[in-house]
């Protein structure tokens, strides 16, 4: 790569919008924190060959959460290049391993979260393609946890979405990989989308959370950069 360390935001096209994984590197190792959706692999290696990198150069891929547009590729990804090791919050491991269903179904079919009609078809996509996808985690990460990674970076556990999903904080850039607990569209920033969100009132406290460091740059999955001074004044309007 053409610089020892950095962090960068990637494009994958889709329909119906865009994702964004990110990346984080330095001279010894390449994070790739999650991976698209399933049929995205050369999606996600023509993104990392813009900056001189591939996917043979990841070393280890961080799952922010178990949703499928999060960690669709990454059977396909550890199928290519076994040895990149696989992390994940301990709340999130049952679900990317397979032992327990995704926490949408659950909560769809205990009555937890209501499906809308023009779910269905989501909703059975989701449930006959996850089974495919389930991978073994190599590595727990929790909450405060430093990768020893580009100057250090910190790991928030965010829950509310999910039930162990995690953001990423990167002081020497003062940028923040919100996964799924922010989202950013026409302009506007706002807490993550109530109808696939466990947990609302936990998702706002973890705003609040993500909140408490200064932030200039957002990676935002469902929106992309944003970058502003000061943005955590953003965040603790949206956690209230």
């Amino acid at each position: 790569m053409k610089k020892t360390e950095g962090i960068r935001i990637l494009n994958i096209e889709r329909t119906g919008g865009v994702l964004h994984p990110s990346v984080i590197y330095d001279a010894q190792n390449v994070l790739l924190i999650d991976t698209g959706l399933l049929g995205q692999v050369d999606l996600l290696e023509a993104q990392l060959n813009k900056f001189d990198c591939s996917l043979s150069k990841v070393t280890a891929i961080l799952i922010t959460h178990h949703d499928i547009d999060h960690m669709g590729a990454l059977k396909e990804i550890k199928a290519l290049y076994p040895n990149i090791e696989v992390f994940a919050h301990r709340e999130e491991i049952p679900y990317i391993e397979g032992s327990l269903s995704p926490l949408k179904v659950l909560d769809i079919e205990s009555g937890r979260m209501k499906l809308q009609p023009d779910q269905q078809a989501w909703f059975d996509h989701l449930k006959g393609t996850f089974p495919s996808l389930v991978t073994k985690v190599d590595s727990i990460i929790e909450d405060k946890d430093i990768l020893e990674i580009a100057g250090g970076v910190q790991i928030l556990w965010t829950p509310g979405h999910t039930l162990g999903h995690v953001s990423l904080y990167h002081p020497a850039s003062k940028t923040m990989i919100t996964g799924d607990a922010l989202n950013y569209r026409d302009g506007i920033l706002s807490g993550p989308n109530p109808r696939f969100t466990h947990d609302m009132d936990q998702a706002l406290a973890s705003v609040r959370k993500m909140a408490q460091v200064e932030i200039s740059r957002l990676f935002i999955y469902h929106g992309g950069l944003l970058e502003k001074d000061h943005l955590e004044e953003e965040l603790k309007r949206i956690g209230g």
